[in-house]
């Protein structure tokens, strides 16, 4: 079943972050495509095994963080979410953070991703390696020509480790703009990494749209059941981790607990 179809008629879907450990190209690659496969197939598939819907598999840990990602990233990108979707068989989606949303889209059609993660749909944003404006337009040209309307967005509004350049738009105004340009779910998340996404803003964005919420950041056991009563999804990644530490292999105990706690619900 498709990632939207799931959240639609699903209570609390959850869906698992593969963090891509660095990739060619990047400061602090190891030197090895295996060993990166290995570990992104291998956490995909301790997610599944934990009763995940999901997976997204994003490249989370590449240094410098620019604007831009070279063929070589975008190459290794492709053949990561190809091993994960050969790996599993749950949805999965692809978040790779560039300001041309064609390539994020070029690496889910390779791969077989049923989904994208876009941060600047709507909002235009400003983070520490520059403006990213937002793909909304550009993202309708690539679905359409590309004959990839089956590839759904989750589109963040006012994304995390970002300001935005016109502070006056208001969360709603956001919500609603990305769902009047083609969102299939909202993304909302805390401020950094790991940030509890605030129960207001959750509740906030599911009074002004019709299509899924997700809570993007900071789902753990304590609070998941006060967010599913506004979140229809909820992306959880660091939580899953020893120590929250990124690069560290998913804990299947961590990721069992929080899927018991969900269905226990």
């Amino acid at each position: 079943m498709k990632i939207i179809e799931l959240m639609k008629e699903k209570t609390g879907v959850l869906i698992g972050m593969v963090h891509c450990l660095p990739l060619p190209g990047t400061m602090n690659y190891g030197g090895s495509m295996e060993t990166i496969i290995e570990k992104a197939v291998r956490d995909a598939k301790s997610l599944e095994a934990a009763g995940f819907d999901a997976v997204l598999v994003e490249a989370t840990l590449d240094r410098p963080m620019g604007m831009s990602r070279g063929m070589v990233q975008l190459a290794a990108m492709s053949v990561i979410c190809g091993a994960v979707r050969q790996g599993t068989s749950i949805p999965m989606g692809v978040s790779y953070m560039t300001p041309d949303c064609g390539e994020l889209f070029a690496i889910a059609r390779a791969s077989g991703a049923d989904f994208v993660r876009i941060t600047a749909f709507v909002d235009t944003l400003r983070f520490s390696a520059g403006i990213v404006q937002p793909c909304a337009a550009r993202a309708w040209e690539v679905r359409r020509n590309g004959d990839m309307r089956d590839i759904a967005i989750l589109a963040d509004i006012q994304a995390k480790h970002a300001e935005l350049v016109y502070p006056q738009t208001t969360l709603e105004q956001s919500a609603y703009f990305a769902q009047a340009q083609g969102a299939d779910a909202i993304v909302v998340t805390g401020r950094t990494t790991g940030e509890e996404t605030p129960l207001e803003t959750i509740r906030r964005v599911s009074r002004v749209v019709q299509i899924p919420v997700v809570a993007g950041s900071g789902v753990n056991e304590g609070n998941i059941k006060a967010q599913m009563e506004f979140a229809n999804g909820f992306i959880v990644g660091s939580s899953l981790k020893p120590k929250g530490d990124l690069s560290a292999d998913v804990d299947p105990a961590l990721a069992k607990a929080l899927v018991d706690v969900r269905n226990s619900i």
